[in-house]
């Protein structure tokens, strides 16, 4: 069990909104759609994790992190892709990496009780967990969805960086 060291009001990202996070997935949801009725798969099934890049490990409680979520088809699901997701996240979160780093390059990391499959992705500061097909599949969607966040976030502090008269976001 986690045990915050001090309860914190956690304030959330300025920039990287829920909306935001909406737009970004938007973005990507086609190609990640097409992909899992493609040749690679034959699932048409994920759930996607964001989680608050301002939400610190063992600062907050895990699901304050929890920024965004979306299913594909949770009907048709043959196991808790939910849960699997969010225990990818829970890794990537602690430990600020890829869980595939953290399975392959970092094994002695794990606690019991973690998920030991790759598929989430800590991408500048962007915690995104897929559970969707093979761990490669669900990073690359998970990197997609991570990229299209920064993309995102990027143009929308340009447009503060050029608004006259803006001091502070």
């Amino acid at each position: 069990m986690v045990r915050l060291h001090k309860p914190l009001n956690m304030e959330h990202s300025a920039i990287l909104t829920k909306e935001l996070v909406q737009e970004a997935y938007k973005l990507v949801e086609k190609a990640i759609i097409d992909f899992l009725k493609g040749d690679h798969s034959k699932k048409e099934w994920l759930h996607v994790v964001v989680l608050d890049p301002r939400a610190k490990f063992g600062q907050v409680k895990y699901e304050d992190a929890v920024l965004f979520e979306h299913s594909i088809n949770p009907d048709k699901w043959d196991s808790d892709l939910k849960d699997r997701a969010h225990k990818k996240a829970m890794v990537a979160w602690e430990h600020g990496m890829n869980t595939h780093d953290v399975q392959q390059k970092r094994p002695y990391l794990f606690k019991k009780g973690d998920n030991k499959y790759a598929g989430a992705v800590a991408h500048e500061g962007i915690i995104v967990s897929v559970v969707a097909i093979q761990w490669y599949f669900d990073e690359l969607f998970a990197e997609w969805i991570a990229a299209s966040c920064r993309a995102l976030a990027l143009e929308k502090m340009e447009a503060i960086i050029n608004e006259k008269g803006r001091h502070f976001v």
